[in-house]
């Protein structure tokens, strides 16, 4: 008869899930034999002990994956933020050229007309070029963050345009001799 290894045994008990009589079993042991070492070595409380640590680590593993899971997730928006502004800044500068140029349009068509001697421009083209202007200013504004409120000219309510129908030829005339003088 071969001499028992009880520490092999030992350690398949508190590694495994088995019984002390399913180890005594696979083993060819007395059922009692192998309950009273187990016993008295304090193999359950060992196995015990080591559930628990497995536990504590896996624990401890979920939670610095979750913390990583986390960062990563903190970094991915911080990237998505700055790419975005990133493109914002770079479209208003955009809207910023494009607002200028219209206002340059504007300005040289009517500088063209004032040159032209004599070419009028006609109420329509000329509220064509306000408004153009005023769109031009309203995009520039927004491009830079800055409020494009009391930005054209107040109507009858304070808001809007100036209804070409308000306003008789003479003052007509008035407004585009002023506006021709500015350029």
């Amino acid at each position: 008869m071969s001499a028992t290894d009880w520490e092999a045994l030992r350690l398949e008990f508190i590694h495994g899930a088995m019984t002390a009589e399913e180890l005594a079993e696979r083993h060819g042991l007395k059922p009692d034999t192998v309950r009273t070492r187990a016993r008295r070595g304090g193999w359950r409380e060992q196995r015990e002990e080591l559930s628990r640590a497995v536990v504590s680590r896996a624990e401890a593993v979920a939670q610095a994956e979750e913390s990583v899971a986390q960062h990563v997730d903190a970094v991915a928006t911080a990237v998505a933020v700055e790419v975005k502004a990133t493109t914002l800044v770079e479209f208003n500068a955009d809207d910023v050229k494009l607002a200028k140029a219209l206002r340059a349009e504007v300005a040289k068509l009517i500088t063209e007309a004032r040159k032209a001697g004599g070419a009028r421009l006609s109420p329509r083209d000329l509220n064509a070029l306000a408004a153009t202007a005023e769109r031009a200013q309203r995009m520039g504004r927004l491009a830079l963050g800055v409020s494009t409120e009391n930005v054209g000219l107040g109507g009858e309510n304070g808001r809007g345009p100036v209804p070409v129908a308000a306003v008789t030829p003479a003052e007509y005339e008035a407004i585009a001799r002023k506006l021709l003088e500015e350029f």
